[in-house]
C-alpha cells in the first residue's frame, strides 16, 4: 500500500519537472495533488445560524452538531448513525467545520 507521503513524493517529483499533463509547474502541482486525493475537501458551510454566533450542521436523519466561537462541538439526536461511507464522510466534514468555528476560524 503507498503512503500519502509516497503519493506526495510521486506527484511532487513529476511536478517540479513541469511535465504533469502538460500543465504549467504550479496549476501541474495543484492538479496532481487532487488527483492522488491529497488535498481536503471543503468544508460545509452551516446550515443554520443560532443565537450567540452559534451555528448548527444537520446530520443525515436531522440530528444537530452545532458550535459557538470559543465554545466546544456538541453533537445531538444522531440515533441510529447508520450511514454510508459517504453520509459519514459528510458528517466529518460537519464536525470539523464545527471545531473550526470553536477555534475562531471560521
Amino acid at each position: 500500500m503507498t503512503t500519502n507521503q509516497q503519493r506526495a513524493h510521486e506527484v511532487l517529483y513529476k511536478s517540479i519537472t513541469c511535465n504533469y499533463g502538460g500543465r504549467g509547474c504550479v496549476d501541474g502541482v495543484i492538479e496532481a495533488l487532487a488527483d492522488a486525493g491529497l488535498i481536503a475537501p471543503n468544508l460545509p458551510n452551516n446550515d443554520e445560524e443560532l443565537a450567540g454566533g452559534s451555528r448548527g450542521w444537520r446530520t443525515p436523519e436531522g440530528g444537530i452538531i452545532w458550535s459557538a466561537p470559543a465554545g466546544r462541538v456538541m453533537i445531538q439526536r444522531v440515533e441510529p448513525g447508520n450511514w454510508t461511507p459517504a453520509e459519514a464522510r459528510d458528517v466529518a466534514g460537519r464536525i470539523l467545520a464545527a471545531a473550526d468555528l470553536a477555534e475562531g476560524e471560521a
